[in-house]
């Protein structure tokens, strides 16, 4: 639309017969111009879709599939590909003014000095694309942008927590449903990508109804599968299942928009993937390590998402199962201890991660979590064959865990036997 603007009002200048000195053209040297930053800027396009698409199989082979939303909504590369076809666009309309027919000669001066300095812009936009699509293709680019979108999911999930929260005892287990609670099904497959809690509790306290949600963000729905339940069912009036259904947002793939496990199910995708044979990288899966352990040090900050909320009244409208620290501790831990379970050096780098959690971790049921951890990982390493100075660095670390989670070190330390 902007290409298509200045294409007209710079023609429109021209018409007025405001002509810059020093600048002859014919309608043939014009064209000609014209057709060359044209023809360039298609050929541009061309590379640059090319290029994108060579950077997500490549993503997808080395890294993970899940990823390939954050290249494509990569706002840089949109931006680029705009000035390009907006260059190509404004060509072509200039083109088009261009007339010689008899006594009616027009040669549109500005406008085609304008498409030269659009031209020139291209190729600097093009440089910086290079650049661009060059640090985002580095591993240390995707695990930090990785980190930055999922700790900002995170902290506006803790700024909105308390606008409905239930009270201080919220994560506490929230009342069963009735027996005779009205079952809602989904109507469409696919994976919730937020919820409009707010209306929801608005929606149910208009009704005086209570509303269990039987699926959280990030949890995949089927067609007819169990969705809602609302109770009293002579509370229910026509319509309003579909007026619940209709505040979540169901798609075909999970994305960062309220999806806290999201940003650390990437993560452990790209360590898993580093430490397959095809790929036997276990640096990468450290680094991936050391986001993991900030993304857990950020949700062992604040308490976990409420089960339930409650109306201006006080009274309970809905009820739902949302991602915990637990949640987030499993998902980053669990997959990987098998897959690196014969490398010492990553084994040793989630022990210490769990350590560095426990730093800032002071709820007596979030350091049994992180112990647990400790001890499975610990297990783990024991049925494999290790040295000494391996084991002997492991107990060190396993020490200083159980010092700050208050548990006795005796009891999972490793036997050392020097030869």
């Amino acid at each position: 639309m902007l290409a298509v603007t200045l294409a007209f009002v710079a023609t429109g200048v021209d018409r007025n017969g405001v002509y810059p000195s020093g600048y002859d053209l014919s309608p043939d040297n014009a064209r000609s111009i014209l057709s060359t930053i044209a023809g360039s800027m298609l050929s541009v396009v061309t590379m640059t879709f090319s290029i994108i698409m060579v950077v997500l199989v490549l993503a997808s082979q080395q890294f993970s599939p899940r990823i390939l939303r954050n290249f494509i909504r990569d706002q840089t590369s949109q931006n680029i590909l705009s000035i390009f076809i907006g260059t190509f666009v404004y060509c072509l309309l200039v083109m088009l003014r261009i007339s010689d027919n008899g006594k009616d000669i027009f040669v549109p001066v500005w406008a085609v000095l304008i498409a030269i300095a659009l031209a020139l812009i291209s190729m600097a936009a093009l440089v910086y694309f290079i650049d661009h699509i060059a640090k985002q293709t580095r591993v240390s680019y995707i695990l930090a942008e990785i980190n930055r979108q999922t700790v900002s999911v995170m902290r506006k999930a803790r700024k909105e927590r308390s606008r409905y929260a239930a009270s201080e005892d919220e994560t506490a287990p929230a009342p069963d449903a009735p027996r005779e609670a009205v079952r809602i099904y989904s109507q469409r497959v696919g994976y919730v990508q937020a919820i409009d809690f707010a209306e929801i509790v608005r929606l149910a306290s208009d009704a005086d109804l209570t509303v269990q949600l039987l699926r959280a963000v990030g949890d995949f729905v089927s067609v007819h599968g169990d969705f809602l339940l609302a109770w009293p069912a002579d509370h229910l009036p026509d319509g309003l299942d579909e007026k619940l259904y209709a505040l979540f947002d169901i798609g075909p793939e999970r994305t960062l928009m309220e999806d806290q496990l999201l940003g650390m199910q990437q993560l452990v995708d790209i360590a898993l993937k580093a430490m397959s044979p095809s790929v036997n990288d276990p640096n990468t899966a450290v680094n991936c390590i050391h986001y993991m352990t900030n993304l857990l040090i950020q949700a062992a900050e604040s308490p976990d998402l409420p089960m339930y909320y409650k109306d201006e009244e006080g009274e309970i409208r809905v009820i739902c199962h949302q991602s915990s620290f637990e949640a987030m501790v499993d998902l980053a831990f669990s997959q990987l201890r098998h897959y690196a379970a014969g490398d010492m050096v990553v084994m040793a780098r989630m022990l210490e991660a769990l350590y560095e959690i426990a730093l800032g971790t002071t709820g007596h049921a979030r350091l049994e979590v992180l112990w647990r951890h400790a001890r499975l990982i610990v297990r783990t390493i024991a049925t494999q064959e290790t040295d000494a100075l391996a084991r002997q660095r492991i107990n060190t670390i396993i020490k200083r865990l159980a010092r700050q989670v208050g548990q006795a070190a005796e009891t999972i330390m490793l036997n050392v036997h020097v030869n």
